[in-house]
């Protein structure tokens, strides 16, 4: 989905690099000022084999008072430039750091005023970065700028129109000093259109002036699945805006976890964000501090414990991992590498996950997030390639108009996954109609209390649903089977979901009456699965809730169940990808060189144990240097093994 041709190129590279504040002086840097270490920091960036850093304008520092930056301020940024070249790092400064590892500082000239709407502060926001830009704007070491860190931290106050139009007036108030240079917001996109975390940080609404979404996660999941694919999630749900994604910020404390699993978390968020197309990495951060009386670390003390350098200097596993990365990623981001794009099944998120309507009696459904990631998780897991989709919102408060066009092109999405049957507009319903018309393949889900009409004569169906009364099972263990063979369902075998949870979102569908093909059936011979040929295509529609009871009940048989559904509703009827994956808990991604015609395909194991997996390929190909868990075997065919949360590097010559 990112369009480079209408955003900046981030300067042509894969930006690799840290989160920096320096050992000895944390957030204290900029007032204790020490040169000579910062250059040794910058310097050893580059050997580890980083491009850039992101670095912090502490604003009660440099913005002391209403009038003008402190000048002693400024003359250290502009030697924290000139350290940056010479060491031949490049830099992102960020503006507005009043937020910082657990705690906020203000500046005594705020006096509790809007930070997004008073006139006032907004000129004294100009001073502060008309200062900066233009002291910085002719060096090479700036790759981009940054206008704050996590913001709605430091002003959780304002509308969601009040905060875009702020981000607008700061952004292109640096354009207009610097137009070379791209700027982003620095509030991590955590707004609805990805986690929901931060209700009126609305990522829709900045695209038109930010060059690039930043993210920021420190997913803390009791689940191991969707922690490890939180960074291709986020990834993917952002690149739907059509700007450039970086994983802006990222880390892992080794108070949380041990060193080896830091260095395993790593190296799948690396990977991961590689392989989604992500077009940078940094790291939260550069080094560990021991700090023990000095806020923030006093009150946040695992903050101390992120970095890739402890505070004797030795390189943690994490830099280590990091490092090696660095040399691929900058490889594979040049002219001579094209990445192929292996995704045309899509996860479908309705409108109301990021827009609120009004009087939506289901706005208390908390586990949204936590659904898609799940059933993204599973695609990913089955070894697909989803695309993420989200429904145009109608937004009222601009008379109806939609948020955005969305083409369902059965062409381009041969398969559409719909879990959750609850809530479309109904302009987008009979656009899904039309596009299952036209030829394409929509799976959908139950749910109680769906707000979208005829939905039993478009599924070819005829229900027993009360009003306001759900019907549920008393079963400790849904007992599905296979009526006849379908991709890789067979009739020998079944599958035991349990059922313990009676909450009103497992609620089935009680169903009368079938018009087309029951292709899996429980205990009492009900449907659990129904294709419904329409037009020229046709609905798998699961008259159970079925990610909701994976969601509910997790558990291996669950899990392996979901993917067995969405692997074979792709198999059986999506569009054939040129080269054939196939493996389980494992991601990959495949560049072509454009001048060599050698394939590199990375693999990504998941999983905390051993997996193997198949390429199959249009073409032969032939491997010189091999690594030995992988072999050749067949002409157009690779089989491999990986170990638990490891990355396999494979590269294979194209034979005419």
């Amino acid at each position: 989905m990112i369009n480079s041709k209408d955003s900046y190129n981030l300067q042509g590279e894969y930006w690799i690099g840290p989160n920096y504040w320096p050992a000895h002086a944390g957030i204290r840097m900029w007032t204790d000022w020490r040169p000579d270490q910062i250059q040794i920091d910058l310097e050893r960036m580059i050997s580890l084999g980083f491009t850039v850093n992101r670095s912090f304008l502490f604003m009660p520092d440099f913005m002391p008072t209403a009038k003008r930056v402190d000048p002693i301020m400024l003359e250290r940024f502009i030697k924290f430039l000139q350290l940056c070249n010479q060491a031949g790092i490049k830099t992102l400064p960020s503006f507005f750091v009043g937020h910082m590892s657990g705690e906020d500082w203000d500046t005594p000239w705020r006096k509790n005023r809007n930070f997004y709407t008073d006139p006032l502060l907004l000129e004294i926001q100009k001073v502060y970065v008309q200062t900066i830009v233009n002291a910085a704007r002719h060096t090479d070491a700036v790759a981009a700028w940054i206008a704050s860190n996590e913001i709605y931290n430091y002003e959780p106050n304002g509308s969601s129109q009040e905060i875009a139009d702020w981000g607008r007036v700061i952004t292109e108030y640096i354009k207009e000093i610097d137009p070379l240079r791209p700027v982003s917001l620095g509030e991590g996109a955590r707004g609805p259109e990805t986690s929901r975390h931060i209700e009126n940080f609305e990522t829709r609404k900045f695209i038109n002036f930010i060059d690039f979404i930043g993210l920021h996660f420190y997913p803390r999941s009791q689940n191991p699945w969707h922690q490890s694919f939180t960074a291709a999630f986020r990834i993917n749900i952002s690149q739907f805006w059509q700007k450039p994604v970086i994983v802006e910020e990222f880390g892992h404390s080794t108070t949380m976890g041990s060193e080896l699993n830091q260095a395993n978390y790593y190296r799948t968020v690396l990977y991961s964000a590689l392989i989604n197309g992500a077009v940078g990495t940094l790291n939260w951060c550069y080094s560990d501090f021991d700090l023990y009386e000095d806020r923030p670390y006093i009150h946040h003390p695992f903050e101390m414990r992120f970095g890739l350098i402890r505070t004797n200097g030795e390189l943690r596993p994490s830099g280590q991992v990091m490092s090696e990365f660095s040399i691929l990623a900058r490889e594979l981001c040049t002219p001579q590498w094209e990445k192929i794009d292996c995704a045309e099944i899509a996860l479908l998120v309705p409108s109301n996950y990021y827009y609120k309507y009004p009087h939506d009696y289901d706005t208390e459904f908390l586990h949204w997030y936590p659904l898609y990631l799940d059933v993204f998780s599973h695609m990913k897991r089955a070894g697909l390639s989803p695309r993420m989709l989200l429904e145009p919102a109608v937004e009222l408060e601009k008379n109806g108009q939609l948020s955005h066009q969305l083409e369902l092109d059965p062409g381009k999405y041969p398969v559409l996954i719909l879990p959750r049957f609850k809530r479309l507009t109904a302009v987008f319903w009979q656009k899904l109609i039309q596009y299952v018309k036209a030829g394409g393949t929509l799976y959908t889900s139950f749910a109680q209390d769906s707000w979208i009409p005829d939905w039993e004569e478009v599924f070819g169906i005829t229900s027993d649903l009360k009003f306001g009364l759900p019907a549920q099972r008393t079963w400790q263990s849904l007992d599905i089977g296979i009526v006849k063979d379908w991709a890789d369902f067979k009739t020998d075998t079944k599958f035991y979901l349990s059922m313990a949870n009676r909450s009103p979102d497992l609620a089935y569908c009680p169903i009368v009456d079938v018009k087309g093909d029951i292709l899996l059936a429980d205990q009492d011979q009900h449907p659990v699965l129904i294709r419904q040929k329409y037009g020229q295509g046709q609905f798998f529609y699961s008259p159970y809730p079925l990610e909701m009871i994976g969601l509910s009940n997790p558990g291996d048989e669950v899990d392996q169940f979901l993917q067995k559904l969405y692997k074979s509703i792709w198999q059986l009827h999506g569009k054939r990808t040129e080269i054939a994956f196939d493996g389980q808990d494992l991601e990959y991604g495949i560049w072509k060189n454009l001048e060599t015609r050698r394939l590199k395909i990375i693999v990504l194991n998941h999983s905390d144990v051993e997996r193997e997996g198949t390429l199959e390929f249009p073409h032969n190909v032939k491997g010189d240097a091999i690594p030995n868990s992988v072999v050749i075997e067949s002409p157009t065919k690779i089989a491999f093994r990986i170990d638990g949360k490891q990355m396999l590097n494979i590269e294979l010559q194209l034979i005419n």
